[in-house]
């Protein structure tokens, strides 16, 4: 062997080793940060990419809403006299079954209540899901739509994920037009790949969780807020009984609150009944500086807030269910989701 070669070769021996020992540190790092910091938004996010609320290999796929990244709504042993659609506020990520403000509100109300949210839904996917529900089903006597403020930015996007397609809105001078996901095989695959590293890495997880933000998703060009007005006239003609909700989230900046106050108004000249229960959160934390930590986890609300919600919306819904008790749903035994 010529000198030559044999340093060539020591060359990329010595290249190899110090790549994995880097990965090797960056993983043992990786593993010490999630550790350390079990309830930091990157840890988060990488444990949704890898647990039951994310994507599995065989799940179906709904052309019309996109991936459904969350386990199949259990049943219930009566009809829902109330059906509750959102993103994963109201399906009630990072609480247990039971604790979701949908469950907590069917117990105190003494009626069986549904909870159809799912993580990661825009308020596009929100309002596909409730429409479909009604052309299938029959009329609850309330449906409520919960958002939050990145619902509607989520509008604006045509994935939510880089193996997630989803359905995105576009506008043909003032026409609302929707446009279909289709099936990529080499994204699907890709996808799992990094499924599977990310649930084997704490680096890999971690380097996902940073380059699936929505904002980093493609855009469709068309506007958030004015694709969610074109839902709530939708949904305001359905003639079904609808309650617009708007949720707040850990940190409510002042554009939150002024959007809240634009998409809670167009909901009421829709013909909805409209919730804004972010001026209600910002008046209840008035004089709880731990508010944060005591209602809230890493993204989502904790039991407490849950409870806050359900009692926010007990009094509002009950017009709808009437006073005399129970409607003909009959009532709740087990509002688990």
């Amino acid at each position: 062997m010529t000198p030559y070669r044999y340093r060539n070769r020591v060359v990329f021996c010595i290249v190899v080793f110090i790549v994995l020992c880097s990965l090797c540190g960056g993983e043992i790092i990786s593993r010490a940060y999630m550790k350390i910091n079990p309830a930091s938004p990157e840890a988060y996010m990488a444990r949704l990419l890898t647990t039951d609320h994310g994507r599995k290999p065989g799940d179906p796929h709904d052309g019309l809403l996109g991936w459904r990244n969350v386990l199949p709504q259990r049943g219930h042993s009566a009809p829902p006299a109330i059906v509750c659609f959102g993103d994963s506020f109201t399906w009630g990520d990072e609480v247990a079954s039971g604790e979701d403000w949908p469950a907590i509100l069917g117990r105190k109300m003494g009626f069986v209540t549904l909870n159809m949210g799912v993580c990661g839904y825009g308020m596009d996917q929100i309002t596909l899901a409730t429409l479909k529900y009604l052309r299938k089903h029959p009329a609850p006597d309330l449906v409520i739509v919960a958002i939050i403020a990145d619902d509607v930015a989520r509008c604006e996007t045509t994935r939510r994920r880089p193996d997630l397609s989803k359905p995105h809105y576009t506008f043909d001078n003032d026409r609302m037009r929707l446009h279909i996901p289709h099936r990529s095989l080499a994204i699907e695959a890709s996808g799992r790949v990094l499924s599977w590293l990310g649930g084997r890495s704490a680096m890999a997880a971690i380097v996902r969780s940073r380059t699936s933000v929505a904002k980093k998703q493609p855009r469709s060009g068309a506007s958030g807020e004015r694709i969610a007005e074109r839902l709530l006239d939708k949904l305001g003609t359905v003639g079904s009984p609808i309650m617009f909700v708007f949720l707040p989230t850990p940190r409510v900046t002042s554009n939150d609150r002024d959007l809240s106050a634009r998409l809670c108004a167009r909901a009421n000249s829709a013909g909805m009944h409209a919730v804004n229960l972010v001026p209600e959160w910002d008046l209840f934390i008035e004089d709880k500086p731990n508010a944060r930590n005591d209602y809230f986890k890493v993204c989502h609300m904790n039991v407490s807030g849950n409870e806050w919600v359900a009692s926010m919306l007990s009094l509002a819904v009950l017009p709808f269910l009437g006073s005399g008790g129970p409607s003909a749903h009959g009532r709740s035994v087990d509002n688990n989701k």
